[in-house]
């Protein structure tokens, strides 16, 4: 989504380099979600980056967010061809990345 279609209050949050994100939401209850792409690449070493938010929130106090505090409200995994990484817990309310090298 364009930059443009989220408050100004989520912009930092949301948005790392450029004026596009993906935000996927369910507000109070578990969500799971997957992008698929194809990226055709000639031979050689490459490192794939994911960068995200992890917008866990617990509940509101007075219009701010609390963020959730349980070691596993938020989890993060990519996959990449056969290979990937397990389950990892990210912050909930902390800008996280991932990293995966490819030779």
């Amino acid at each position: 989504m364009p930059e443009s279609d989220l408050p100004a209050v989520e912009h930092s949050m949301f948005v790392f380099d450029g004026n596009k994100t993906i935000k996927s939401f369910k507000g109070g209850l578990p969500i799971h979600f997957t992008v698929f792409t194809d990226i055709p690449l000639p031979a050689g070493s490459y490192r794939f980056t994911i960068r995200f938010f992890p917008d866990g929130v617990i509940t509101y106090n007075q219009g701010q967010k609390v963020w959730a505090y349980d070691p596993l409200a938020a989890e993060a995994r990519v996959i990449v061809s056969a290979g990937g990484t397990g389950w990892i817990p990210v912050t909930p309310g902390q800008r996280g990345a991932q990293f995966r090298f490819y030779a």
